[in-house]
């Protein structure tokens, strides 16, 4: 008996291991429909999505209007009202002759060019205003922040920049990099505003610096350039602030208003304007629409 229940043991077993065969293949041919259907399911859903955006593009380029071949670039000859002041380097005085033979004696200016290193916008800033830098052969070796900042715009570094009002206008399309010229802000007989640094004297007495007349220079006077008494002894026994005393002289920022543009250089990006601007041959100047 014992000998008959080894043997249907095996027996059993084999029988159970051709059962369990067939229900394996069928579980593995389910889970391979399934992973079937379901990446039939995503690529469906991936081509669904594809021609959507692909619709959605389609309608955006139809929206936009197509560029037009003859728009001017801001380096062509066109004004650009929302710029309203450029850099500029004081190179001297002369004098020109107008129509009428008049000596008129003018300031030679060498305006810009200029590049755009940052653009500020009322909803990321707070107010609208270009950040231009004075392009020159010179190259400037900038420290690595300021090189960030420059590379960032994609222009190269520059020594002087500046701040000027902007207002986004329609036509006036202004980027970050873009190149402002001398004809882009100014023509002939506009008013402009021309501000920098006046000539600096060093330490001047009173009699230079606030035109004080002095003492008599003869008959043994012994006052001749002292500033005199500088205040009361009994009250209020002090010095009164804003008393006009000896000190550095110059070196001050001065505006100069509604100057007449006398004449626009395009080529050497000069601007002449009539009369003295502040500062010193070779100083930098910050010219503005008055």
């Amino acid at each position: 008996m014992a000998k008959k229940e080894e043997q249907e043991q095996p027996q059993a077993e084999a029988a159970n291991a051709d059962q369990s065969e067939p229900i394996e293949d069928v579980k593995a041919e389910e889970s391979k429909s399934a992973k079937k259907a379901e990446a039939g399911d995503s690529s469906q859903a991936e081509a669904a999505k594809a021609s959507k955006s692909k619709e959605a593009k389609e309608e955006a380029s139809a929206d936009q209007p197509e560029p037009d071949p003859e728009a001017k670039s801001p380096e062509s000859d066109q004004v650009i009202k929302a710029v309203t002041g450029l850099i500029g380097k004081k190179l001297g005085m002369t004098q020109v002759f107008d129509e009428e033979g008049r000596a008129v004696p003018v300031t030679v200016i060498q305006a810009g060019p200029c590049v755009v290193v940052q653009k500020k916008t009322l909803e990321r800033e707070g107010y609208g205003s270009l950040q231009l830098g004075l392009v020159e052969k010179a190259k400037y070796r900038a420290n690595k922040p300021v090189e960030g900042h420059f590379k960032k715009a994609g222009v190269p570094p520059t020594r002087h920049l500046k701040e000027f009002a902007f207002s986004e206008n329609e036509g006036d399309s202004v980027k970050v990099g873009d190149q402002i010229l001398v004809q882009n802000v100014f023509r002939a007989d506009d008013r402009v505003n021309v501000s920098g640094l006046t000539i600096g004297r060093g330490f001047q007495g009173v009699m230079k610096r606030h035109g004080f007349s002095g003492g008599q220079a003869t008959h043994g006077s012994m006052f001749h350039r002292k500033p005199g008494s500088i205040g009361a002894s009994a009250y209020p026994s002090r010095v009164m602030p804003g008393m006009k005393g000896p000190g550095r002289m110059g070196n001050q920022k001065v505006q100069t208003r509604n100057l007449r543009v006398v004449q626009v250089d395009q080529e050497n990006h000069l601007l002449v304007v009539k009369g003295a601007v502040p500062g010193s041959t070779g100083g930098y100047v910050t010219i503005t629409l008055a």
